[in-house]
């Protein structure tokens, strides 16, 4: 007998769909992992600034798009489950996590520190039983964005 999806926690969840974004070679790949984790109603604030959904995928798809090689540490991450009994979880989960990228066609390294806080809810799409229905409805990010040096691609 096959051991069945595995559930992730809230935190892991988190992690996962923002790993997935955050290293997307192609834009197709980037849109299905947005979309896995960006709900189409999320209200989204940036630096205090909100944002539509689009924008916020345009933002977030402009790091991505010149990315030669990248990578993402998280450094901490809070989870606070709105039914901690229930095996598939909603709630609120914030994670501090850097990136650091190298951009083509000069080869820049760029260093992003970001604090993000997600309410995750369940928004499945109708008729979809399968489908992890989970998303966050609400997004609230602090990052910054620094270039650490300047590397010339030969």
């Amino acid at each position: 007998m096959d051991p069945g999806p595995v559930v992730l926690t809230l935190g892991s969840w988190a992690q996962q769909h923002m790993q997935e974004m955050m290293t997307a070679k192609s834009k197709d790949n980037f849109d299905k992992a947005f979309d896995a984790m960006v709900a189409p109603q999320a209200t989204v604030t940036v630096n205090g600034q909100h944002m539509t959904r689009e924008q916020y995928r345009k933002m977030m798809w402009n790091d991505e798009a010149n990315e030669a090689t990248g990578s993402i540490t998280f450094r901490a991450t809070v989870e606070v489950p709105k039914a901690p009994k229930k095996i598939i979880q909603t709630g609120e989960v914030g994670m501090f996590f850097e990136a650091n990228l190298r951009r083509k066609p000069l080869m820049f390294d760029s260093n992003i520190r970001s604090s993000l806080n997600m309410r995750r809810g369940y928004t499945a799409p109708p008729g979809d039983k399968l489908a992890d229905g989970r998303r966050a409805t609400s997004v609230n990010q602090v990052m910054t964005d620094h270039t650490t040096s300047i590397i010339l691609d030969k």
